[in-house]
């Protein structure tokens, strides 16, 4: 079985209805999301990928004044802005399929490829997968 067959995002590319790009693109979503809720002390049902359990500035400071938490909060609201000038419903969608797994219903998957390919593009990912400017 690949590994993308495990998440919902995943099995959409598996079926050929979002692309490699798009795929990447959803799984840094997930990522940030989850260092970002990880960092808040989001219960862990909400925690997604992220292995922080709340801001603890002795121990996530990578160097002095360098604050993990700070960076994924920064890594998180980039995105945000990038999927909030989509639209709300676009934000919505992303949230359920990426994030809470659920498969996207048949309008959804439309406003779920906006929203990756958003993010696909301000990630600057190219067909094979590897950003521009990597």
């Amino acid at each position: 079985l690949r590994q993308e067959a495990e998440t919902e995002i995943g099995r959409l590319y598996l079926k050929k209805q979002i692309t490699e790009p798009m795929l990447l693109a959803g799984q840094e979503y997930a990522r940030r999301v989850g260092a970002y809720r990880a960092t808040i002390g989001a219960p862990s049902g909400m925690a997604g990928s992220g292995r922080w359990s709340g801001c603890n500035p002795d121990l996530c400071q990578i160097e002095p004044g360098d604050c993990v938490c700070a960076s994924a909060l920064k890594d998180y609201q980039e995105f945000h802005e990038v999927t909030a000038k989509c639209g709300r419903r676009v934000e919505i969608v992303m949230k359920r399929v990426v994030i809470h797994g659920e498969s996207p219903g048949n309008y959804e998957l439309a406003i779920l490829v906006v929203g990756l390919s958003a993010i696909s593009k301000h990630m600057r990912l190219t067909e094979r997968g590897k950003s521009r400017y990597a």
